[in-house]
């Protein structure tokens, strides 16, 4: 029998615990807080739980790519433990979804390679690394290998000029331009009538805030439909420790089914605390989810936020005392259609020296399907585009040898498609990148880029 967290009569007769339930985001970091929890001397062959798939569902689900996939397998390995499939992965799944049978037949030749005793304790110790991608390939001879990966993601949005440019570290050699472009949903604009208000500091009715041991912080208005928070903390807990959050019950639940993005401007000052929203429903109909958004506030002057997917890896990063694990923040998901409540937190308030920032109502948008049309990536000024429409949940996907493959929501093959112009390299260290695409009347395109890097074999 496996079972999975140790509650008191939720089965009478174990012989192994901590075999633990799937998550729906967040999924390597979920994998490694497992693999460390269940390391406590079990007495019996490891074993990591249950596992599932994910399509394009969002805002609550991210996707199991390919590279979650190895990741996966790149642990088990590592740690020689074994896996469960859930009773949904089926042959009729797998035949409807693309994506979830390349998932398959990575884990099953990871399996394989696991029992055939392929890798050294050496490579093992490497594979089972917290943190660490590995990308499986097969060599010149046939054999199946891993080499090191890093996987930058970052989310860029149109109507957000400042999120179009950032720098991505690749820490091995100089290599060629790899990617993957996935299409996001966006959210109707902030000004739109018929957004839902779900707080407002400037109201005088809006709720005072809680704090952390030897945080202290206050709420004022500041102009019509913004309000200030500021807060200090004295040290009494570490920084990551240091929240402050405001809370907003609603009576009867909102029904924010046709609302599930979030809009709101921020007026920054710099100092790199986290601004957290979230959303909960009630514990009956979501087991004490949480859908957070985060914001860090690491920039000056004021900018207009759209936060669509769930958060779930930065939750791990923060000590919030709010009564939740793991379950809660990478599993379960909220009901839309009965909030209960909204928050707004501070985290990460540095001690001695004040977080002060100006924040706009907080509103519940429609969110709304955007394409990302003809989308160029440059590296440190040399650009090449991709003559292509990504659908949102779709991905294109840019390899070493310059192939690229546009793929619809369920990891179907939609189109080869030729890059316009000259793969940019990839140097080791810092580089610069841009992404642009072309703009739309209405809805601003977003769009998640990740910038891919390979080091040598194991």
């Amino acid at each position: 029998m496996e079972m999975s967290a140790m509650w008191h009569h939720f089965w009478q007769f174990r012989t192994r615990w901590q075999a633990w339930d799937y998550p729906q985001r967040g999924h390597k970091r979920f994998i490694d807080i497992h693999a460390d929890a269940v390391n406590g001397g079990l007495l019996l062959p490891l074993h990591l739980g249950w596992w599932n798939f994910q399509e394009f569902t969002p805002p609550q689900v991210e996707p199991t790519y390919p590279d979650v996939a190895e990741y996966l397998g790149a642990k088990l390995i590592g740690w020689n433990a074994g896996i469960s499939l859930t009773g949904a992965v089926d042959r009729a799944r797998l035949d409807a979804v693309p994506l979830f049978a390349r998932a398959v037949d990575i884990l099953r030749t990871c399996e394989e390679l696991r029992r055939a005793g392929s890798f050294g304790e050496a490579a093992r110790a490497r594979l089972r690394e917290p943190g660490e991608d590995f990308a499986l390939f097969r060599d010149a001879s046939g054999a199946w290998r891993f080499r090191p990966a890093r996987y930058a993601a970052h989310t860029a949005a149109a109507s957000e000029p400042w999120s179009l440019s950032w720098t991505s570290a690749n820490p091995f050699g100089d290599q060629p331009l790899k990617l993957r472009i996935e299409g996001l949903m966006s959210a109707a604009p902030y000004e739109a009538p018929g957004n839902i208000v779900l707080l407002d500091l400037s109201d005088p009715r809006a709720p005072a805030p809680a704090c952390a041991d030897g945080v202290a912080a206050t709420r004022a208005a500041a102009a019509s439909g913004a309000g200030v928070l500021a807060a200090t903390s004295s040290g009494k807990v570490p920084d990551n420790a240091a929240w402050v959050r405001l809370d907003r019950k609603f009576e009867p639940p909102l029904d924010l089914r046709d609302h599930q993005a979030v809009g709101v401007w921020v007026e920054g000052d710099g100092l790199g605390e986290l601004i957290a929203i979230r959303l909960e429903s009630p514990r009956h109909l979501a087991f004490g989810a949480l859908a957070d958004r985060y914001i860090t506030v690491d920039f000056t002057g004021t900018r207009s936020f759209t936060l669509v997917e769930t958060e779930s890896a930065r939750w791990s990063d923060h000590v919030w005392n709010d009564g939740k694990w793991l379950y809660n923040a990478y599993r379960e998901t909220i009901d839309f259609g009965a909030v209960e409540s909204a928050s707004l937190w501070y985290n990460g308030v540095p001690r001695g020296r004040e977080a002060r920032c100006v924040i706009g109502a907080v509103k519940a948008m429609p969110m709304v399907p955007a394409a990302v049309r003809n989308p160029s990536v440059s590296v440190n000024g040399a650009a090449v585009s991709f003559p292509v429409e990504i659908p949102p949940g779709g991905r294109l996907e840019l390899d070493e040898g310059g192939g690229c493959a546009l793929y619809g929501p369920k990891g179907e093959t939609l189109a080869r498609v030729s890059p316009s112009g000259p793969v940019p390299a990839l140097p080791n260290g810092d580089n610069r990148i841009r992404f642009s695409c072309d703009r739309a009347a209405g809805v601003s395109p977003r769009a998640k880029v990740t910038v891919i890097a390979h080091g040598d074999p194991l």
